[in-house]
């Protein structure tokens, strides 16, 4: 039996000694690491591809995409710059419709404050069979407040079913503090 117990004794130093051998590395210790490791890769990648560093790299790219916009074709770069064209044609043409909405808006009586608001609602409203006037009074019926000068906002009280007036309230705190001998 003392044969066992002693290997078992050294088994159990053998795990305290392989535990007390492990290194434990701090947050800032693996982020050094893994950024060592991450500019090794990148070193070695820019390596590979032909380039010293990063700098040489980007010169390399640039380089790249002035050759390549000379290799195009004069129909290439026509049809680039039409595309251009389109894509502000069609900016303009949006922000032409809204202005023209708004400013429809306005001449149908909606309030200068709340003509965007009323002309993004009718928009969604315009079809082949409802115009543009025929949208905003539609959004005029449903949204009143949007019609100018006829700012209606809501009101709120806070107890619709006190109808006391100041006095009987006043006369009434009276009598409880003379109860509590307040006065």
């Amino acid at each position: 039996m003392d044969e066992q117990d002693t290997a078992i004794t050294d088994a159990a130093a053998a795990e305290t000694t392989a535990a007390d051998t492990e290194k434990t590395f701090t947050q800032e210790q693996v982020n050094g690491i893994a950024a060592k490791e991450a500019k090794k890769a990148q070193e070695k990648l820019f390596k590979d591809l032909g380039f010293t560093d990063v700098k040489t790299a980007s010169d390399g790219f640039k380089k790249y995409k002035e050759w390549a916009h000379t290799q195009k074709t004069e129909l290439e770069k026509a049809t680039d710059a039409a595309a251009s064209t389109a894509r502000e044609r069609d900016e303009l043409t949006q922000k032409f419709q809204a202005m023209s909405l708004e400013n429809a808006c306005l001449k149908n009586g909606v309030a200068p404050e709340a003509a965007e608001d009323a002309a993004h609602l009718a928009k969604r409203l315009i079809s082949d069979e409802v115009d543009e006037s025929a949208a905003i009074l539609q959004i005029l019926a449903k949204y009143p407040q949007f019609r100018a000068g006829e700012r209606n906002k809501p009101t709120f009280s806070t107890n619709h079913a006190t109808t006391q007036s100041t006095a009987q309230t006043d006369a009434k705190t009276e009598e409880v503090r003379k109860a509590l001998g307040l006065i």
